[in-house]
């Protein structure tokens, strides 16, 4: 599994929802990548989540959305069982096709494009 380092350039450099550019979390908040797929974050901001819709999944988690254009860029954690060291209450699971970095590089392909270590 490749995950990314933080960047030392700069410790407010962004996460954005990928359709609008609209910036939704600070990479210094990026904990792992769990899957391909998803990232853990411990903050976003400029982000919808509505009170009423959960799933259930082995964690209840809410529907997380940009904040500007409406898009669905991953999960709220509600509840979590014990155990889970990353995952925990209140954090985000995004989806990494639907955010890109500061330079414009889908979090899906940071590795590969960027030269970031295991």
């Amino acid at each position: 599994m490749m995950i990314f380092k933080k960047s030392k350039r700069n410790p407010n450099e962004r996460i954005y929802c990928r359709t609008c550019r609209n910036p939704v979390a600070r990479v210094q908040d990026y904990i792992r990548r769990v899957r391909q797929e998803v990232i853990i974050i411990r903050r976003v901001y400029n982000v919808h989540v509505p009170d009423d819709v959960e799933h259930e999944f082995r964690f209840t988690t809410a529907d997380t959305y940009c904040g500007q254009c409406g898009t669905l860029i991953g999960w709220k954690f509600i509840a979590v069982p014990l155990g889970s060291v990353d995952v925990r209450e209140g954090r985000f699971m995004l989806i990494s096709r639907e955010v890109t970095l500061w330079d414009g590089v889908p979090s899906l392909h940071l590795n590969e494009e960027q030269g970031f270590r295991r």
